[in-house]
């Protein structure tokens, strides 16, 4: 016999079901309470000890939809995790490749890049500077410890012979009192102190400059003494340090030979032959003029050379120098 069958009977519970949804309530409100004005106020009136705060929360609305979180879980049940997984490991491929890149630029221009193209130095800009062309001039210096009657300068031109007894005789236009011994300080047009060496070649053309400045310092002392015959000039130099002094006596012998009426502004008259004397202590050669008072001297004296157009001017000179 069939069985029959009741069209009100529930399907068999042996057909699979949809899994249910987990359901969530509502979260719990957070207890969130405020001191307000008004807050305040309400504790005054209630009389309570302390302001009591009070909660700032609006009232739960029942008509307001519960958030219910759906959960979406796919075969296997680790998709969600995987994805996260495979992000950070795509992070740290991204941060190690940037790091290499870095790493390998940096060698390239600090290590590779001067090694293949070496910088070339550009020299320094070094600035020359000329010499200076501005010389100091030669300042003279008097060669007399004493105090001799009056000083005067002349400028020289040129240093000829004419132009040096010009300056001469141009200094001696204001006669001195007889005894009167004035130096002479002579300048070439730049005001320098005219050399030694210079000087005397121009009278004794046998005597270099060469020869005179390996002997005798470039100052000198220029002088002229004053007696009732008028003015008799002399000079006085001094031996360098270390200077042979033997030789030097003995190449001023060259003197005697010279025409020695060019260091005159008077006519010596008729010269005697040259004599042995002395000037002081030491030994001098001299030769006596027929003209008063003309008498042509010279020797060393210490460390100087003195020559003199008269006798009583060469001993007044040797006052003046200390000697």
């Amino acid at each position: 016999m069939d069985s029959i069958q009741n069209p009100n009977q529930q399907p068999s519970s042996s057909l699979p079901q949809e899994p249910t949804q987990p359901k969530f309530g509502p979260p719990p409100q957070p207890n969130i309470s405020l001191r307000t004005p008004q807050s305040d106020l309400r504790s005054i009136q209630r009389g309570d000890a302390l302001p009591v705060p009070e909660s700032v929360l609006p009232p739960e609305n029942p008509s307001e939809p519960v958030f219910r979180p759906e959960t979406q879980v796919s075969e296997g049940g680790m998709h969600i995790e995987e994805e996260a997984s495979g992000g950070k490991k795509k992070f740290l491929l991204w941060v190690i490749v940037g790091v290499a890149v870095i790493v390998v630029g940096g060698a390239g221009y600090f290590v590779v890049y001067p090694l293949l193209f070496p910088s070339v130095e550009e020299p320094e800009d070094l600035t020359v500077i000329p010499p200076s062309t501005n010389v100091e001039p030669a300042v003279h210096q008097t060669l007399f410890v004493g105090i001799p009657g009056t000083t005067t300068e002349v400028l020289l031109t040129d240093l000829t012979h004419s132009t040096v007894n010009a300056n001469l005789a141009s200094a001696a236009v204001f006669k001195q009192p007889s005894g009167t011994v004035q130096e002479v300080v002579m300048k070439d047009i730049s005001g320098n102190q005219v050399a030694f060496k210079s000087y005397l070649n121009v009278f004794v053309p046998t005597l270099t400059a060469e020869a005179l400045d390996s002997w005798f310092e470039n100052d000198f002392t220029e002088f002229m003494y004053y007696d009732d015959a008028g003015a008799w000039p002399g000079t006085i130099a001094k031996v360098k340090t270390g200077a042979n002094i033997e030789e030097a006596r003995t190449a001023m012998t060259a003197i005697e030979g010279a025409d020695l009426a060019k260091f005159y502004l008077l006519s010596p008259g008729v010269l005697d032959p040259f004599k042995d004397g002395k000037i002081k202590d030491y030994a001098a050669r001299y030769a006596k003029g027929s003209a008063a008072g003309a008498s042509f001297n010279y020797g060393f004296g210490g460390n100087y050379f003195l020559l003199s157009t008269s006798y009583d001017g060469l001993k007044a000179a040797v006052a003046l120098l200390g000697i």
